[in-house]
């Protein structure tokens, strides 16, 4: 048979069993395939900020014209600034009214306040650095999704599944008649999100799209999608797309001028429809290090899944349980990137108060172990017959870490003919300076069927470029 390549691509496919599956990754966790194939360890996290509220990160918005980055914990608004050279940041608690725990928040802004709505009165932040809550006639009281149209403020509503508007440039001014209800079905309205110049309204069993015609926001004759939403907060905008959780437990993506929604998740399909629970799904956009990455976090099921926008590849993040020796959720609950910074950030899902910043040169989360794991399907090279493994060669990248002296490790572990992984074999990565690319172990035994699984914990950078067998056929 001689040199054969293992099959790192295509990457994840989970959408079959997994003893039936030979040519696609069972699993991909804490690292990402790029462009040329490669898997890469995922970028880590450092401590930016504690906010001392021993609570959830719900929301985070830089305000560019400001040069302020908002975020939102245990329901207190805080204001973070930097100085001149952006080498230190102060955190400033900011008073008056405040939104509510545990909830997501949306954000929007005029030119001179910024908008926050997550269940309660709309907030308004102005530039004196002070909170109020936007209330009046014709104004709801609980509204938990808000955008901005032609320079006027829609709000949904959560006590009647409406949306209303204001006037045209002043978003506390709404008419007695400026609201509206989904018009197809009859369906309370979840979230609203606006796209070019259009509105999408989303309910949880259809989404209309609507407009404004100069006087009043209305229906686009027919711009009816078939479609509703699992997850109110799943939706997320993808530079001219819109991604979210469909009702039926699909991840899809939608533009304004095609409107039908694209199913992307076929290869985590099994998965999401066994969670456990998806109301809670939470997306995030990241545009990071050249990569483009939609994620999609459960926090009741402990699942992030991560999609590649650029490979239209998925994969998961999690964060390493040193307990139990298991990934639990990925720590990151919402995402802003801090454009005037540079800084990528995430607040954190725990009941903490703290704030991340994500960096390309960490490998860890916090302190705690990042583990990347790549395991491949049942591998056969199309046929049944055993087969004798005389060397597995490896191509990575290799003496790329911070410490001149540690030799850091990585672990090959196999599971021949599905009777179970064996013991792992540590491999080097190298210490610094020690850059040949290749690994190899051998002689690797004989098998019908073979699944490998690659790990890498060490606090260093991990790419997994290709991998091959050398395969000798067995004469029975």
């Amino acid at each position: 048979m001689g040199n054969i390549a293992l099959p790192l691509n295509p990457k994840l496919y989970k959408n079959v069993d997994g003893s039936v599956n030979t040519s696609s990754l069972t699993k991909l966790i804490d690292c990402y395939a790029d462009e040329s194939g490669a898997i890469s360890k995922r970028w880590g996290l450092d401590l930016f900020k504690n906010l001392s509220t021993s609570e959830s990160v719900d929301g985070a918005y830089w305000w560019a014209e400001q040069e302020w980055l908002i975020v939102v914990s245990g329901g207190s608004i805080f204001k973070i600034t930097a100085n001149p050279s952006m080498t230190e940041f102060t955190v400033t608690d900011v008073t008056g009214s405040q939104l509510l725990s545990g909830r997501i928040v949306t954000f929007e802004r005029s030119s001179s306040a910024l908008y926050m709505a997550n269940g309660t009165n709309i907030i308004k932040l102005g530039l004196t650095g002070t909170t109020s809550a936007v209330t009046g006639p014709n104004i709801p009281s609980a509204v938990d999704s808000i955008t901005v149209l032609n320079l006027r403020l829609i709000a949904v509503s959560t006590t009647d599944g409406k949306f209303y508007w204001s006037d045209t440039n002043d978003y506390e001014t709404f008419q007695a008649s400026s609201f509206a209800e989904a018009e197809v079905i009859p369906d309370d309205i979840l979230a609203v999100k606006r796209i070019f110049k259009e509105l999408f309204l989303f309910g949880s069993n259809s989404i209309e799209v609507w407009y404004d015609n100069g006087s009043a926001l209305v229906a686009q004759v027919g711009a009816y999608i078939n479609s509703g939403c699992g997850a109110k907060n799943s939706i997320t905008l993808v530079d001219s797309e819109v991604y979210w959780l469909d009702n039926k437990r699909n991840i899809v993506r939608a533009t304004a001028s095609s409107r039908q929604p694209e199913v992307i998740s076929l290869p985590i399909s099994l998965e999401l429809q066994n969670l456990s629970y998806v109301l809670d799904g939470i997306g995030n956009f990241l545009n990071i290090a050249g990569k483009k990455f939609f994620t999609i976090k459960f926090g009741r099921a402990d699942k992030t899944f991560v999609f590649n926008i650029i490979t239209n590849e998925w994969h998961e993040w999690g964060y390493w349980d040193t307990t139990v020796a298991d990934h639990q959720d990925f720590i990151g609950n919402v995402y802003v990137y801090c454009e005037k910074w540079n800084k990528h950030l995430w607040g954190s899902r725990n009941n903490d108060g703290l704030l991340y910043l994500m960096q390309s040169d960490v490998y860890q989360d916090n302190g705690n172990k990042i583990n990347s794991i790549i395991r491949t399907g049942h591998i056969t090279h199309s046929t049944l017959t055993e087969k004798v493994c005389n060397r597995l060669a490896l191509r990575l990248k290799r003496g790329e870490t911070s410490d001149s002296t540690t030799d850091f490790k990585f672990s090959v572990k196999w599971n021949d003919n599905n009777r179970g992984f064996g013991n792992p074999v540590e491999l080097s990565i190298g210490a610094r300076g020690d850059t040949e690319f290749f690994q190899e172990i051998a002689p690797m035994g004989r098998y019908r069927s073979r699944q490998y699984e690659f790990s890498f914990s060490e606090n260093a950078s991990f790419i997994l470029i290709s991998a091959e067998e050398n395969i000798e056929g067995k004469d029975k």
